[in-house]
């Protein structure tokens, strides 16, 4: 998938182009879902996703499906939900319990990445999988990131991948850029500019499943 995605990429623009005029529009998001009502919203909140032995957490073990008893429990500790990075299924209970929280914040720790969704976001309360592949591509210097989830999440997802994942890759970060891969032409199109936290890691939000590229 990942050179399938590449290869599109490589006949529209060469890799000095992206992140600085890549020659096309920030596709249009179909919706409201992840526009903060507060700016504030958007602070990111630190969490260590490369050890989770460090990590107080909702549960003692990966889950793949997240309940609505581990959101009670995440939610009224403020905790992270330690989840697989593969598979992570939400039930739409859990994120219609989540909306009811008028601050609250849904936090997720996996191997590779962080996750939070917050309840003001959620739109449409329904069965989601959050899990992320997260690959890379040396030679473009590139980290390669597909969803498990398929179509529009009915919420944002914030996702923070730490410095130890996109330094591995050689992400050139004085250039890099966010790309949606377009499913009907294979090619990536600017999608977000690239945002770090104070910790460097990277983050970024989605509305919808899909193919996204950090180059």
């Amino acid at each position: 998938m990942a050179a399938i995605m590449i290869t599109g990429m490589a006949a529209a623009a060469s890799a000095a182009d992206y992140g600085t005029d890549p020659g096309y529009t920030a596709p249009i998001v179909p919706s409201s879902v992840g526009r903060p009502i507060d700016p504030a919203a958007a602070a990111v909140v630190r969490q260590d996703s490369t050890d989770n032995s460090s990590v107080t957490v909702a549960n003692d073990t990966v889950t793949k499906t997240v309940t609505n008893r581990a959101v009670t429990v995440a939610l009224e500790k403020g905790v992270p939900i330690k989840i697989s990075s593969a598979v992570a299924a939400v039930k739409s209970n859990a994120l219609a319990q989540l909306a009811k929280k008028g601050e609250g914040v849904l936090k997720f720790t996996a191997n590779r990445f962080t996750a939070e969704i917050e309840s003001s976001s959620v739109i449409d309360a329904k069965n989601i999988d959050i899990g992320l592949a997260i690959t890379k591509n040396t030679d473009r210097r590139a980290l390669i990131l597909k969803t498990r989830q398929k179509g529009e999440y009915g919420c944002t997802v914030k996702y923070s991948i730490p410095a130890k994942i996109y330094t591995q890759a050689g992400v050139d970060l004085a250039y890099a850029a966010v790309y949606q891969v377009n499913r009907r032409t294979g090619i990536a199109e600017f999608y977000a500019p690239l945002e770090l936290d104070a910790d460097g890691n990277i983050v970024f939000e989605v509305y919808e499943g899909g193919n996204y590229i950090i180059l």
